[in-house]
């Protein structure tokens, strides 16, 4: 055990990103300033940066693995995501090449990063928005950032884990620190992970909008401005029509994001998660950020997890008879996993099952304390034929 513990070792990397959106191409062109430390007793050569966007296309592992799954995937042109490393500097040098391999891209570093170096990387990226297939894009105006920037690849005691973004399996990242800049179309409501900074301008119209007031005039454009602690990725939701329902539990601001047409199936759902959220923390430990967005959404599945938000399908309030009380289940699962997956970050591609059976016990647990075995028949039928048909 000891020995075990004495090889472990965790890199570490901060990111400032500043990006300009395009809302009318859904063109995304950004610049990375990355502080990374190499934490690992091996020289690095070489590095791999997560560039998940290029998997919505043609010819990607992802359509690949649909395939071999029965499954249609051939984005038009119009409809296909992509990014591309512009350039690529590491302590003011430039990379000797970029191999762009798709999901995944090498670079070759100028010189290796020596045990326990910290370097300071520069680069530049231009990116097409995909339309929501699985779990990142747009479907018309609405925005669902995940997985959107370039991002180093976990190194660890197994090496580099390149595994890409696939059909099966979640993701492992690497935990840091995160400065966001977003310089966009005003009047958009955009929440996501960590804490929500700057403009005044946007500021002043998220209190406006939470109050359910206009802002007089908006500009043009303005800059939303996030800082993340302490998480291994950062993801963010935009849309115009988001109606906001804040809460609070204990020292957390929870934030509901609902779109319009969903505000039945919606209500008090800010209250349920505090809930939770103060429910979990007795009995996990408390949960360690100051914020938790919940958002209603388009994800193609009923719900997933990102550092700090979840993503719910809004489908699953407009089922007849247990609609209310599925989306509530849907929640305490996805809100669950900021325990388990948000803050200890195991590998969610080799080992799926111990994030999800942690949530799926939670859930359980969660809607069993707070409502009698007798109601929850109908939402336990339901769930019985979901995992035995898969669909």
């Amino acid at each position: 055990m000891i020995l075990l513990f004495l090889s472990y070792f965790q890199q570490y990397a901060y990111y400032s990103i500043k990006v300009s959106f395009d809302d009318s191409m859904n063109i995304l062109t950004g610049e990375e300033y990355i502080v990374y430390k190499n934490n690992s007793p091996n020289p690095l050569d070489t590095i791999y940066l997560n560039t998940y966007f290029n998997s919505m296309r043609e010819g990607s592992r992802y359509a690949e693995d649909m395939r071999r799954r029965g499954r249609k995937f051939s984005p038009s042109k119009k409809n296909e995501g992509w990014i591309r490393i512009t350039e690529f500097y590491m302590e003011g040098k430039p990379a000797k090449t970029i191999i762009d391999t798709g999901d995944v891209s090498l670079v070759v570093l100028p010189e290796p990063i020596l045990p326990g170096w910290v370097v300071k990387i520069n680069l530049k990226f231009k990116e097409k928005i995909p339309f929501l297939f699985s779990r990142m894009g747009h479907i018309d105006k609405h925005y669902e950032m995940a997985y959107w920037f370039p991002q180093i690849s976990v190194y660890d005691s197994a090496g580099w884990h390149t595994d890409g973004y696939r059909g099966n399996g979640e993701f492992y990242n690497e935990f840091g620190d995160f400065d966001v800049v977003i310089d966009m179309p005003s009047g958009y409501v955009v929440m996501g992970t960590g804490r929500v900074v700057g403009d005044e301008n946007y500021l002043n119209f998220l209190e406006k909008r939470m109050n359910g007031e206009n802002m007089d005039s908006l500009p043009e454009r303005w800059k939303v401005v996030f800082r993340a602690e302490r998480v291994h990725n950062f993801v963010w939701v935009a849309d115009k029509d988001y109606i906001i329902k804040k809460a609070d539990a204990g020292s957390t601001d929870i934030y509901v994001l609902v779109l319009p047409g969903d505000e039945k199936q919606w209500e008090g759902m800010e209250e349920k998660t505090s809930r939770m959220v103060e429910t979990y923390n007795r009995w996990y430990g408390r949960y360690d950020y100051p914020s938790l967005v919940v958002a209603d959404g388009y994800v193609k599945a009923g719900g997933m997890e990102y550092p700090n938000i979840v993503i719910i399908n809004r489908n699953i309030g407009k089922l007849p008879f247990i609609s209310r009380l599925l989306l509530e289940d849907v929640i305490a699962h996805e809100v669950s996993h900021q325990w388990f997956f948000g803050m200890l970050g195991n590998n969610e591609m080799d080992q799926a099952w111990l994030d999800e059976a942690f949530a799926s016990f939670t859930e359980d647990r969660y809607m069993n304390t707070y409502y009698p075995s007798d109601s929850l028949s109908g939402l336990q039928s339901y769930l019985m034929k979901y995992y035995k048909t898969g669909s």
